[in-house]
């Protein structure tokens, strides 16, 4: 429960003002009283502020910020299921980038490897016209 103002309209059975509260209970979430404002003496003066409601009046209040709380709950867990969500694209988005680095890098390999078999082929070539023509020399000797 948690302390708040002191009120002078109302006083406990000590004379003092009582201090408010609000309570924190699953049955009364939300709901203001006054105690006794004397730590070391409590007369054991306690009242709801809400008195003056009528009891239809309080009930629906209560099942509102029920219903506030449910729905405090369910922004909660929607914004837990974004962030799981973030969580996952942002490891999708990675493994999306090491697989464009494996592609990129596959695709220099393969660049290279056509490169030494476009040199080979020409090596091929010019080994083949070198032994034509020491054939053809040695044919017209």
């Amino acid at each position: 429960m948690s302390e708040g103002s002191i009120s002078s309209s109302r006083t406990c059975h000590c004379g003092l003002a009582p201090r408010q509260f609000t309570s924190k209970t699953p049955a009364n979430p939300g709901r203001k009283f006054r105690k006794c404002a004397n730590r070391d003496k409590s007369c054991g003066y306690w009242k709801w502020d809400d008195d003056d409601f009528s009891d239809g009046a309080v009930i629906a209040i209560n099942q509102l910020r029920l219903e506030l709380e449910a729905a405090k709950g369910s922004i909660n867990v929607l914004n837990m299921t974004l962030d799981q969500v973030k969580i996952e694209r942002d490891g999708l988005k990675e493994k999306v980038e090491a697989w464009e680095a494996m592609k990129n890098f596959e695709a220099n390999k393969a660049m290279k490897l056509e490169e030494k078999v476009l040199k080979l082929k020409m090596g091929i070539i010019m080994l083949c016209a070198l032994i034509v023509g020491f054939e053809f020399a040695a044919m017209t000797k």
